[in-house]
């Protein structure tokens, strides 16, 4: 009689096995195809998932949608208030304009790690942008003596100084800006403009045109429209 041999029966067993595979490689794939579809999958499959959630969330206000972002934000703060999660809805209630509740979440944020350098600059941003100067200037020079590289700190403590009148102080500071990222479109536009407020005119067209170069034409424009600038 003919010897049995098993290759006869396991490569269509192989076969089948590889197709299996291939149909749960294609169906896990399908859950990768954004991140809201693979997150989704994940509150799906799991429980009181507050990662997936502030992820989400993320997401969410990445794509300008503020109210989903915070409904997602609202469900990680639920199941485990983090000082990350409440810096993220803070950012997207800026986003939404409404500052005092962004305010009361940074503040909540800093509560939980005091030392988070990003909080205090998120919520000095949005002091400054609901006019409360003051208390803008004080979290701005938090988060530079938490960080000093905090290059974005420089730029918007040097706007809360320049609406005070502190010209000096706010050329310091789009100097630092400008001295630690020399392609800084913004941090020579705000310059620019203290420049014109200091009555340096040529100093103040060419970091207008500088801005423009590097993207920024907005004060290079108004000069030339007021005739400071050729």
């Amino acid at each position: 009689p003919q010897k049995y041999t098993p290759k006869k029966i396991l490569f269509p067993a192989g076969v089948v096995i590889l197709i299996i595979l291939s149909v749960l490689t294609w169906k896990q794939c399908h859950y990768w195809k954004n991140t809201a579809t693979l997150f989704g999958h994940a509150l799906l499959v799991t429980k009181n998932n507050d990662r997936a959630h502030n992820n989400l969330g993320y997401y969410y206000s990445k794509q300008n949608q503020m109210m989903k972002a915070i409904y997602h934000y609202n469900q990680a703060i639920r199941i485990s208030p983090n000082y990350g999660t409440y810096n993220n809805r803070g950012n997207a209630y800026a986003k939404l304009g409404q500052y005092q509740c962004a305010i009361d979440d940074f503040s909540k944020s800093i509560s939980l790690k005091p030392d988070y350098t990003e909080a205090y600059y998120n919520r000095g941003t949005s002091y400054g942008k609901s006019g409360q100067y003051q208390l803008a200037l004080d979290d701005f020079n938090k988060a530079v003596n938490l960080n000093g590289d905090y290059i974005k700190a420089y730029s918007n403590r040097g706007i809360i100084y320049t609406k005070l009148g502190l010209h000096q102080k706010a050329m310091n500071d789009f100097n630092q800006a400008i001295m630690m990222k020399p392609d800084y479109a913004d941090a020579y536009n705000n310059r620019a403009l203290v420049h014109f407020y200091m009555k340096n005119q040529d100093s103040g067209c060419n970091d207008a045109q500088k801005a423009c170069e590097l993207g920024n034409c907005a004060t290079l424009q108004a000069g030339r429209g007021d005739g400071l600038c050729r």
